[in-house]
């Protein structure tokens, strides 16, 4: 197959899928991953996809704020896989706050009936576990973003004061081993920020897709990180790196 035929199915694929992992594409165009690479690559000096950690997405993707329905359906499996990894941190009796991200709602469905209270500026999150008489909840209120089923605003934010958090859950649009984590809305970033200032321990929720990319907005330096849970395991300059820092990943 020529190269050129190859882009033209990178590029396809991207369009209907949005992201794509180096070795799918391998195996679907019967070619080896370095030859993948090249093509990713030379795709990305046109400007034609985004390359991500162990993959690419498409050009867009990340720069425009989705709805979360539109966010519940993308990478679907590695965020169901995530949120069981993630499960096996969370103990009887704790506090947490769980941020509205497609992945933390994923954690909020599976979460069992057990002595916890919970904080989180999520409309999700809190119709997913109001009938669980063991978890108290508590809603941030704030201004409520209708696409994104969250509250956000100085009032959201003055109710995180309140309180001291054990651990957060929340996700991003993406981690930079130099910059940090990143989100594509203000509003979003913001009261991640801001829980973040009353948090023992931010455990963050990132498949593949979103290793090695920055977007608009910053809300935590890598080093504030202490757990990253992901869907495989990084690759060993990630590995290396999370180490030195001290971030445990779980995968």
């Amino acid at each position: 197959m020529l190269a050129i035929e190859r882009h033209q199915k990178i590029i396809a694929h991207l369009n209907a899928h949005g992201s794509a992992r180096t070795m799918d594409l391998a195996d679907a165009l019967s070619v080896t991953d370095e030859t993948i690479r090249r093509d990713l690559d030379s795709l990305s000096k046109d400007k034609l996809l985004a390359k991500t950690h162990g993959g690419a997405i498409k050009i867009g993707k990340q720069t425009q704020d989705l709805s979360l329905l539109e966010r519940q359906i993308q990478n679907i499996d590695e965020k169901k896989q995530i949120a069981r990894s993630a499960l096996y941190l969370i103990k009887a009796n704790e506090t947490l706050f769980f941020d509205a991200s497609s992945t933390v709602i994923e954690l909020a469905k599976i979460l069992p009936d057990m002595p916890l209270t919970i904080i989180t500026h999520s409309l999700t999150v809190i119709s997913l576990l109001a009938d669980k008489p063991s978890i108290k909840l508590i809603s941030t209120g704030g201004s409520l973003n209708k696409s994104s089923r969250s509250f956000t605003g100085s009032h959201a934010w003055k109710t995180l004061e309140k309180y001291h958090i054990n651990k957060m859950f929340v996700s991003g649009n993406g981690i930079d081993l130099e910059r940090g984590v990143s989100e594509i809305s203000d509003q979003e970033a913001d009261i991640k920020g801001a829980a973040l200032k009353f948090a023992d321990e931010m455990i963050f929720l990132a498949d593949e897709s979103k290793l090695g990319v920055k977007l608009n907005f910053f809300f935590a330096n890598i080093d504030e990180i202490n757990t990253l849970v992901t869907n495989q395991r990084p690759n060993s300059k990630w590995i290396t790196a999370c180490k030195k820092i001290g971030i445990n990943i779980i995968s």
